[in-house]
């Protein structure tokens, strides 16, 4: 979900839900600040990860984080970056495509549950 913070700021809201990231896949342009916003009733914590080799290696990890609270990032360069995401022992998968990166048909499409594992493909 897209809005504007300011006319030179755009925003995009990940919600975390007790099933998972919404959505799983979000596209964006660059200079794009991510926000995934705890909406579930657990405590929760992100981390990037490089499952494939046309994904971007980046770096990002929160604290972890209470339900009504939210964890930011800004997305400065084109490409594909992945992360997963978890609480009580279960992880789920999101990715965020940057600019004119296309996701391929193996990548998430939607929540799946488990310890984070190389997507098929």
């Amino acid at each position: 979900m897209l809005d504007t913070v300011c006319p030179f700021m755009v925003r995009a809201t990940i919600e975390i839900t007790d099933d998972g990231f919404e959505p799983v896949r979000e596209a964006v342009s660059p200079g794009t600040t991510v926000v995934w916003q705890n909406g579930g009733t657990a405590d929760y914590a992100i981390r990037s990860v490089r499952f494939h080799d046309v994904a971007v290696d980046w770096q990002f990890r929160t604290q972890t984080f209470q339900p009504g609270d939210s964890a930011v990032y800004t997305f400065d360069e084109e490409g594909i970056y992945e992360y997963y995401g978890g609480s009580r022992g279960e992880n789920v998968c999101g990715v965020v495509l940057v600019g004119d990166s296309r996701c391929p048909t193996h990548f998430p499409a939607s929540n799946e549950t488990g310890p984070p594992t190389p997507w098929s493909g």
